[in-house]
């Protein structure tokens, strides 16, 4: 369905399967509300890395992965004029998580890479 008001489910020709709120609790319009009224959106969307981490296999999910480590990179890494003279560290669960993406990337454009961290799984 596509229009002002665009949502997404999966129809097998009779009966909707699956709608966008059946992984979720909040209706679409609240999540945009949140996005743009919250004070920090960003832990708010963290929210859902975890659907779309275990739904990575789908293209969607697995380009916006790629494009949005490549765009940081390209932002925060690139920006250091010697940045290919030290190897990398990667902090947090997001970078945990997502270390075999980066890890094609770091091969691809010969990065060198010292380890991956997640604090969460020290507590």
């Amino acid at each position: 369905m596509l229009g002002t008001g665009s949502n997404s489910c999966f129809y097998d020709g009779q009966y909707i399967i699956e709608e966008f709120e059946s992984w979720t609790p909040e209706r679409a319009d609240v999540i945009i509300e949140k996005i743009y009224n919250l004070e920090k959106p960003n832990l708010y969307l963290a929210y859902f890395f975890r659907f779309m981490y275990e739904n990575k296999q789908e293209v969607i999910f697995d380009t916006i992965f790629r494009n949005g480590i490549q765009q940081f990179f390209d932002i925060h890494i690139k920006c250091f004029d010697n940045y290919k003279k030290y190897p990398l560290t990667f902090v947090g669960s997001v970078a945990f998580y997502c270390k075999t993406i980066y890890m094609r990337l770091l091969k691809r454009k010969k990065f060198r890479f010292k380890k991956s961290y997640n604090p969460l799984l020290k507590i």
